[in-house]
């Protein structure tokens, strides 16, 4: 082993003891900073294709005290990430005292929105990075970066549309008249997508001389309830300006779907932020759990208001386990007498504040307790499916964690049940590439059913692409295998599929998942082509990419009379163009290592409402689609200093090249373009450091990078380092040619006095 290390074959010398099965005994070996780099990197890629969880956490292990050796505090805090383990997230932090590096390993824990440890209020710079991890810094860097790349301009939905370049006006004398409400509920939604996290619109945010809004009531009831909401996503990220927005929207009694459109907005603004310090969300959504009756008359609004806060609570909430939240959500899912409508939305939302707790959360024993106790007419109701999901997600990549629910769930006597056990099993093995899981859910797909039997066939195929997710492999087998089934399988499968796809693609417009899905949108079955047209949405969610625009321009002439597939293609232009093209939904960073668990948890609630979309997203509950809202991510590079203020320093933008158990230090980029940050990062792209003034803290090039300015003696030593470096491995290089000449010139001098005698 200490051979291979020396000679650059890192990745042999790991093979040989992972056969052995003596992998901790590379904590032994001398390592020097790059081979600990390239075995770390091997080490956390050989992970993915482990099927032991004891002997995966012990390759994190070591990797993790590899790191920790050569005190690369980053890295250390990835590997803690990758475990999922809160213990090993503090060791981390309480084991670096440089403050630098701890406000980088903020930021990283931000990225990934990670709520479940805060910094301890006692240490000397706890309250500061409690902040940083909170995400209070991020709509203030979105504005810095939307203010270089000159695109703070409100947009109009027309503008997304482009309707004036195509045939797509709503009077038609040829036709009939397309549904104005309807379109006018898309518009709404194109408006909030478009403009998130930018604070100014031109549809909700004008608010007249008195105090009113005109476009909130241009529509009708479910019109209005998202219109107030999508002041949510207006101002997402800034709670303040998006509390004070709400506030006057609060307290309309006569207007019941204006209240609950202002308590889902405040859950929208609160997503993807967390602090302890300023609490606000909690307080005002507690209001809106107990209506009351004398002031709203009607069990059925004092009900939508309800579910509305609920959702609110789980955006706000999401991966915090925040126990008073918790606690309120329990008890309301543990009231046999609640209707099930409130307890599918309190479950929904428990699942997304534990989201990937596992057992560590007492909370889905109450969901399955609820549903075994539901009569059979509520279990045969989407709203049971939303609670097996709810329990799915606070098993959401916990693996083998999740089989004491399952046996529980198999207790059930109804045929939901098999629906609930592909849902757990799906959710639990997320990203791990299990192929043992894959070939059970094929096999699944692989009868013939129709109608309500073949519910647990379209999980099932939601499944195969949840469990691919992070594996390059993986992804590309189970892309050829959508193929197949489209060819063979039946109607239930080939509406999933390309949800499936979308899944497998979210803001990575690949061209042949595009050709696929551009293909299934023409399908004479309208909900193939309605979940296609949305895929297409996900597929390019905030990439603005102009072959999707050119194919959902055309797709709204195409579907000009159908008012309900028009509406999809509106969805689905807005969320191409979500936050102008500054934004990505994949759930994958930090070089496609970590997975962020709340983006993939809430985009599997829209997709699991997607699968009977007739019923859901384009019916009662079309308001699912904010959901979309905690996985949002601005997809940029911003630079800061010490005091944490933004500076432009140069970067390298490429390719990615994946340069894992290749010897040497490679080239970890291609085609690569030099910038000034603020930068983009498309899917595949990656950045690299090419500045001699400042030196950044992380190791990989994403989100918010801190960095260090470089003194100019630092600078020459660093390039009187490289120099003897430089020299050194010449040196190295051409001793080894000379010692190779002379034991070729033994081996001659040797084989000609052989021939002599």
């Amino acid at each position: 082993v200490p051979f291979n290390i020396s000679h650059s074959a890192e990745a042999e010398a790991v093979d040989l003891l992972m056969e052995v099965q003596e992998l901790p005994k590379l904590l032994t070996t001398e390592v020097d900073a790059d081979s600990t780099k390239r075995i770390c990197q091997y080490l956390l890629r050989a992970a993915l294709y482990i099927e032991d969880p004891e002997y995966q956490s012990t390759v994190f292990d070591v990797a993790y005290k590899l790191y920790e050796k050569q005190e690369r505090w980053c890295d250390v805090l990835r590997v803690a990430l990758l475990s999922n383990q809160v213990p090993l997230v503090k060791q981390a932090f309480e084991s670096v005292s440089d403050p630098l590096i701890r406000k980088q390993m903020a930021f990283i824990l931000s990225q990934h929105r990670y709520f479940y440890y805060q910094v301890d209020e006692d240490c000397e710079d706890g309250e500061e990075l409690n902040e940083i991890i909170g995400n209070s810094m991020l709509s203030q860097n979105y504005h810095h970066l939307a203010t270089d790349l000159d695109v703070t301009e409100a947009k109009d939905p027309k503008d997304v549309y482009k309707s004036h370049l195509a045939d797509t006006g709503l009077k038609k004398t040829d036709g009939a008249v397309v549904n104005s409400a309807l379109q006018n509920q898309a518009a709404t939604y194109v408006n909030g997508f478009v403009n998130m996290g930018f604070g100014k619109d031109n549809l909700v945010t004008k608010v007249e001389a008195n105090g009113s809004c005109e476009w909130i009531y241009q529509n009708k009831p479910p019109g209005i309830l998202s219109a107030t909401a999508s002041l949510g996503m207006v101002h997402q990220w800034d709670v303040d300006a998006g509390m004070a927005a709400l506030d006057r929207w609060s307290n309309v009694p006569d207007n019941v779907n204006v209240m609950a459109g202002a308590a889902l907005g405040i859950g929208i603004c609160n997503a993807g932020c967390f602090s302890e310090v300023n609490d606000v969300a909690f307080g005002t959504l507690a209001d809106f759990l107990t209506p009351d009756p004398h002031t709203i008359k009607l069990a059925t609004d004092r009900r939508l208001l309800r579910i509305n806060a609920i959702t609110g609570l789980g955006l706000a909430y999401a991966a915090t386990s925040k126990e008073d939240v918790v606690e309120v959500l329990a008890d309301i899912v543990g009231d046999e007498d609640e209707h099930i409508d409130v307890v599918a939305a309190a479950s929904l939302s428990l699942g997304l504040i534990c989201v990937g707790t596992g057992n560590d959360c007492d909370a889905f024993g109450c969901m399955l307790t609820r549903l075994m106790a539901a009569s059979d007419l509520e279990k045969g109701s989407q709203s049971a499916k939303y609670i097996m999901l709810g329990v799915g997600l606070v098993f959401l990549g916990c693996g083998e964690a999740v089989d004491v629910s399952k046996a529980i769930l198999e207790t059930l006597d109804h045929p939901v049940k098999k629906y609930g056990l592909f849902t757990l099993d799906t959710c639990a093995y997320c990203g791990t590439g299990n192929v043992l899981k894959v070939q059970e859910l094929l096999h699944q797909c692989s009868e013939h059913l129709d109608g309500d039997e073949a519910d647990f066939q379209m999980v099932a195929v939601l499944g195969i692409s949840l469990i691919t997710l992070g594996e390059v492999v993986g992804m590309e087998m189970s892309h050829r295998t959508m193929q197949h089934m489209l060819q063979y399988g039946e109607l239930p499968i080939r509406r999933t599929v390309p949800l499936a796809l979308a899944l497998l693609h979210l803001s990575d417009p690949d061209y042949t998942a595009v050709d696929t899905l551009s293909r299934l949108s023409h399908d004479p079955d309208k909900i193939v082509a309605a979940n296609a047209i949305l895929a297409m949405g996900f597929v390019g969610c905030g990439t603005n990419n102009s072959r999707i625009a050119g194919l959902l321009k055309a797709l709204s002439v195409f579907h000009k009379k159908e008012a309900d597939i028009l509406y999809t293609v509106r969805i689905a232009q807005g969320l191409l163009h979500m936050g102008k093209g500054l934004v990505t939904v994949n759930p994958y960073h930090s070089d496609r290592l970590l997975m962020n668990r709340t983006a993939i948890g809430s985009i599997l609630i829209i997709m699991h409402g997607a699968l009977k979309i007739d019923q859901t997203l384009l019916g009662s509950l079309h308001y699912h689609l904010y959901y979309v809202a905690s996985a949002v991510v601005p997809r940029m590079i911003i630079t800061v200093d010490e005091d944490l203020e933004p500076v432009a320093t140069t970067v390298r933008v490429g390719e990615a090249v994946d340069t894992v158990g290749q010897a040497g230090q490679p080239r970890t980029i291609t085609g690569f373009q030099t910038h000034n940050t603020p930068v983009l990062l498309h899917h595949h792209e990656r950045a690299v450091f090419a500045s001699d003034d400042y030196e950044p803290i992380a190791s990989v090039l994403e989100g918010t990078v801190v960095c260090k300015k470089v003194s100019a003696e630092q600078r020459r030593e660093k390039k009187l380092k490289e120099k003897r470096e430089a020299r050194a491995a010449a040196k190295a290089a051409r001793e080894a040619r000379e010692k190779l000449a002379k034991e070729a010139e033994k081996k001659k001098a040797k084989k000609s006095s052989g021939s002599k005698k």
